[in-house]
């Protein structure tokens, strides 16, 4: 599946994997898309843990029950891959005007149903996967939808700890800094950017030296409070145990990007920009229409830029790339026209993000 959905020749090994009768004939799972068709036996291996006692050995559960949701979720960006392709083979077949329009407005009406289905399908997914329960090393259950109620209560309890004795991890920290030698105290006073290999070692050391615990702060509270905020510290290292586990869980899998991009994938604004960015791949590549294909893609950008001052973390993350590609067929299109990259550019960041 990943094979297939991910090589430099995907999009040809996607058609010929839909295209082989013979393969599918012997197959249980009777669907032509890559990654669904993965996703249905991802289905069939979780069912053979969950239902009939198959161990997992040493997989990682959150990867392993990960791997259904993601089939979906890619399915839905391949999709959008095939909506681009499916445009510009209709361009090229028919140059009558009428019938192209025709053409285009059904493809538009297919393929945007579909992948709006697809996410809709993989947010779905996501979000009973956040509500299944894992069991950490040492047999805690949690799940990773809780996040969102134990991250509140451990802030709420960290400034019910501090609230003791205000300033206090301060004095303690900076009665720690004294204590460090003198090559310590200046690297850990250096700007990280500017560090070498040597200092960033130094630094690292000096910040575990002096760290200061939630119980080392409880223990350190004057007079009648002390008992008081030591049971608060440890309900505090509960909490912060549970948290960490929980955020562990999401970093692995990148839950936070995945919804977001579930969510934003069935949005009228991503499926516009994806839009003019396909139509001005047509533009350019089949009729050779270079005003079109400017016009097309500035429209995508502009649509992009919102996307962006709305969601910065999408300005790194890997559907940028795809935008990043436009960008640079755009900057073809002007080079055709005569005419000077724009400057600034309306995505200078996200391009320079991707250098």
């Amino acid at each position: 599946t990943h094979k297939i959905g991910r090589s430099d020749e995907r999009m040809q090994f996607r058609r010929l994997f839909a295209e082989d009768n013979d393969f599918h004939a012997q197959q249980w799972v009777q669907e032509r898309d890559n990654w669904l068709f993965g996703r249905a036996y991802y289905q069939r291996a979780n069912d053979a843990v969950d239902v009939a006692g198959a161990t997992l050995n040493f997989m990682e559960p959150v990867l392993f029950y990960s791997d259904r949701v993601r089939a979906q979720m890619f399915s839905g960006d391949a999709l959008a891959s095939d909506y681009h392709l499916k445009l510009e083979a209709e361009t090229n077949r028919t140059t009558d005007p009428n019938e192209r329009r025709q053409k285009i407005a059904e493809i538009d009406a297919d393929m945007l149903r579909q992948i709006r289905g697809r996410w809709s399908v993989a947010e779905a997914d996501l979000r009973a996967f956040a509500d299944r329960q894992f069991a950490a090393d040492d047999g805690t259950l949690y799940r990773i939808s809780e996040y969102a109620e134990v991250e509140p209560q451990r802030q709420a309890k960290l400034a019910e700890l501090e609230a003791f004795s205000p300033g206090l991890r301060d004095k303690l920290r900076d009665q720690k800094y004294a204590k460090l030698t003198d090559e310590q105290r200046s690297a850990v006073r250096l700007d990280p950017q500017a560090r070498n290999e040597q200092q960033n070692r130094l630094a690292m050391e000096a910040e575990q030296l002096m760290f200061v615990d939630d119980l080392e702060f409880a223990r350190n509270v004057d007079g009648a409070k002390r008992d008081i905020a030591i049971a608060t510290a440890n309900s505090l290292v509960k909490l912060n145990d549970r948290a960490f586990r929980i955020e562990r869980a999401k970093k692995l899998i990148e839950y936070d990007y995945w919804l977001l991009r579930c969510e934003l994938e069935q949005q009228d604004d991503t499926r516009a920009a994806d839009r003019h960015f396909a139509m001005g791949s047509v533009a350019y590549r089949v009729d050779t229409d270079l005003v079109a294909a400017k016009r097309e893609f500035e429209a995508g950008f502009k649509i992009w830029r919102k996307m962006l001052d709305k969601h910065p973390e999408l300005m790194a993350d890997q559907t940028g790339y795809a935008v990043v590609d436009h960008v640079t067929t755009y900057r073809q299109v002007l080079r055709q026209l005569d005419e000077p990259f724009p400057e600034p550019f309306i995505l200078a960041d996200m391009l320079k993000a991707h250098e």
